[in-house]
């Protein structure tokens, strides 16, 4: 950021026809100066994000065998309840305040985008204290009347003031996102989940340990699971106050440079104070409201199932172990690759925003079809490398015990989740980039109402227990996704080709399954006598994943998935493209 500010300083006032700067600069805040800026930022974040998500997956281990199933399961309940609270105060910030300050920046307007920024802050403030009081004071309500698992008050409670800290965390955050800037977001997010990790780990030992001498003194047998899960949630406080501390030290070297910009402005385009509140309310609601329903549905699928295991007479304990394998094991394993769309979405908004400012038709239907594309490549291929190696993947990780083999069905069986919230997370990203936000309101309010439905036919009529609450889940991202692709198609010129984009990566991926499931199959045969459970799995899972890597780069370029000019659009498309050339698939 500092750098595209200084360039604009430099050569302010001198530009040529093309809008390009006489010192040969391209403007400034142009976010689509760049052809390739939305994956280049989009990888940086979801590098990021995924070495996040394998830092939560490592850290879960330790913290799984240290309060079991039981804890994570009113560590998961009380994290859902800590998800809707921070949307509803300031999860949808980042998103908010990088679109108005994209748009603003588009137009060269450092005043207003400033404004944006200083007016966020004062809204997340404000809904942060709101939003933490109300998690802290009604945790017993939530815990115990709403979903039926009383001892998560202790966990909801411990959340309560990371929701202060992580409001004013998304205004920084958005700040940088909207100079198309990712690295600041992507090294907070690194040390927070850090943080986090040792965080946890050390709160749910030492609460768990007292929780069981509890026990023991009052012949109970939950409060060290109740108590461990607190412990746990210790360390996401921890990982924000890091966090904001980072964003802070990396803000303050940076804000000078566009105060100095802004001394440059004319003074008359200034927005006044109260139209700034107007737009970021304008803004903030509905992608309040459509993350709120995609947060929401967990805590209702939450609170359906523990409904349907009251009716059914199981005990609380029962039910919060069978949700902690769901919660803790099949959507954490899930979640690794929904990361990578995640962080997609999150840089194609301000990047599809400052093109919609300009009304380039042709930049956003670019923008449009590689974020499809790219998310298209990755997912599919995990989708079938979780179905596969699912199974193993979770005796790996967390041991060969009943609940585990669970959860390597509910992998199998739910592993179109992976593909069709990939889709959702980026459809949606690039409908509120294209300002169609209560577009994404009504998709995802269609999808939850089909969601329910579906969940409780799956659960009373059914019977499908847990396996309900999965094949649910799967059917609203599916639906999400349609209704987007749709949306997009009536708001655009874009028309991607559907054998490029889809079919050949199914093909590639189709192939690389077939090629891993039959390596994983030999290897747990025939090596099963000589080498412990766990050595068994670790080369199931390591040798097929990079058999399947090599199979799968292999038929991207065979069938023509990628070819040489998608390369250059491309994060590492050259070093891909040399390892292409070398194989003999490009000339």
């Amino acid at each position: 950021m500092k750098e595209r500010l200084s360039n604009f300083h430099r050569c302010r006032g001198r530009h040529d026809t093309d809008g390009h700067h006489a010192c040969g600069k391209v403007n400034i805040m142009s976010s689509g100066s760049e052809k390739n800026t939305v994956l280049v930022q989009g990888t940086i974040l979801a590098v990021a994000s995924l070495i996040v998500r394998l830092i939560g997956l490592i850290y879960r281990i330790p913290m799984t065998v240290i309060i079991g199933d039981a804890g994570i399961g009113y560590y998961s309940t009380a994290y859902q309840v800590y998800n809707v609270i921070l949307l509803l105060s300031s999860y949808s910030m980042p998103q908010a305040v990088s679109k108005l300050m994209a748009m603003r920046l588009a137009k060269k307007q450092y005043r207003n985008a400033n404004r944006y920024f200083i007016c966020s802050m004062i809204y997340s403030v404000i809904s942060g204290l709101v939003f933490s009081a109300i998690m802290y004071f009604g945790a017993d309500f939530i815990a115990g009347t709403m979903l039926n698992a009383e001892m998560a008050a202790y966990s909801i409670r411990m959340l309560a003031p990371t929701v202060f800290v992580m409001s004013l965390l998304g205004v920084f955050r958005g700040f940088f996102q909207g100079f198309s800037d990712m690295v600041p977001t992507a090294i907070s997010q690194v040390l927070e989940q850090i943080a986090n990790a040792i965080g946890s780990i050390i709160g749910a030992s030492m609460l768990f340990a007292y929780g069981a001498q509890v026990d023991i003194i009052k012949g109970t047998n939950n409060n060290a699971a109740a108590l461990g899960a607190k412990g746990g949630t210790i360390g996401t406080l921890a990982g924000a106050i890091t966090a904001l501390v980072v964003m802070i030290v990396i803000f303050i070297f940076n804000y000078p440079t566009l105060k100095a910009v802004m001394r440059r402005e004319p003074r008359k385009r200034v927005y006044k104070y109260s139209r700034v509140f107007r737009d970021i309310s304008l803004m903030v609601t509905p992608i309040i409201i459509s993350t709120f329903i995609f947060h929401i549905i967990n805590l209702i699928d939450n609170s359906i199932f523990g409904a349907y295991m009251s009716s059914i007479k199981q005990s609380e304990e029962t039910y919060i172990s069978i949700w902690g394998v769901y919660s803790g094991k099949f959507m954490l394993l899930a979640n690794l690759p929904i990361a990578l769309s995640t962080a997609l979405a999150s840089s194609v908004i301000p990047q599809l925003s400052g093109a919609v400012e300009r009304r380039d038709k042709g930049e956003i239907c670019e923008k449009i079809d590689l974020s499809i594309r790219f998310t298209t490549l990755i997912a599919i291929p995990a989708m079938v490398g979780i179905a596969v190696l699912g199974g193993d993947m979770v005796i790996l990780l967390f041991g060969d015990a009943p609940s585990n083999a669970d959860a390597g069905k509910m992998l199998l069986y739910g592993s179109l989740t992976v593909l069709v919230f990939s889709y959702a997370t980026v459809t949606n990203g690039i409908l509120h980039g294209l300002g169609r936000m209560f577009t994404t309101v009504r998709n995802a309010f269609i999808a939850l109402i089909v969601h329910i439905i579906v969940l409780m036919i799956c659960l009373w009529a059914l019977k499908a227990n847990i396996y309900g609450v999965v094949f649910s889940y799967m059917i609203f991202g599916l639906v999400v996704s349609v209704l987007n692709f749709f949306s997009i198609l009536e708001s655009t010129d874009f028309m991607g080709s559907f054998m490029k984009t889809f079919v050949k990566p199914f093909a590639a991926s189709a192939i690389m399954g077939a090629a891993v499931f039959g390596v994983s199959f030999l290897i747990n045969k025939f090596l099963v006598s000589y080498v412990s459970l766990k050595m068994l799995k670790f080369l199931s899972v390591i040798v097929s994943m990079n058999i399947g890597i090599t199979v799968y780069f292999f038929f991207t370029f065979f069938f023509g998935s990628v070819d040489e000019a998608d390369l250059v659009d491309m994060p590492l498309g050259p070093r891909i493209g040399r390892m292409a050339r070398k194989m003999g698939l490009l000339k």
